[in-house]
């Protein structure tokens, strides 16, 4: 079975750009709504994450209106579960489907989550002994 087509994003950026931190390269940009968002796909790769295939393979079954219920690949892992709290109700609100300046859909994080995850991740992946 086919899963339904898409609709378009209700959100498009007027403004792209890199965020460079440390030599970590994000793209991010400033959507119609002024909301800043930063690259989900892009977060992922300057954190060295890739999605699994179990996450790839739940991304396509879900219906698209279901679709910002998934977890951004790179705070997904199961392992990273117990330690999501609060911070899951909002990267689940705070993702944004939009329409980059190229005419691509994507999909962002809002900008102000990013310094959560950051933490989370860090405390996570380099625990204090």
């Amino acid at each position: 079975m086919n899963k339904p087509k898409k609709e378009e994003p209700d959100f498009h950026a007027t403004h792209q750009g890199v965020l460079d931190i440390d030599g970590m390269k994000l793209l991010v940009a400033v959507l119609n709504d002024k909301e800043r968002v930063v690259s989900i796909r892009e977060m992922a790769n300057a954190l060295g994450v890739k999605g699994g295939g179990a996450y790839w393979k739940l991304k396509k079954a879900v219906p698209p209106e279901q679709e910002r219920e998934i977890l951004p690949e790179f705070i997904s892992l199961k392992n990273l579960e117990p330690y999501l709290g609060e911070i899951k109700k909002e990267l689940v609100s705070g993702t944004i489907p939009y329409k980059a300046l190229n005419g691509q859909e994507a999909t962002g994080v809002r900008a102000e989550i990013i310094p959560k995850i950051c933490v989370l991740l860090s405390v996570f992946l380099y625990p204090i002994l």
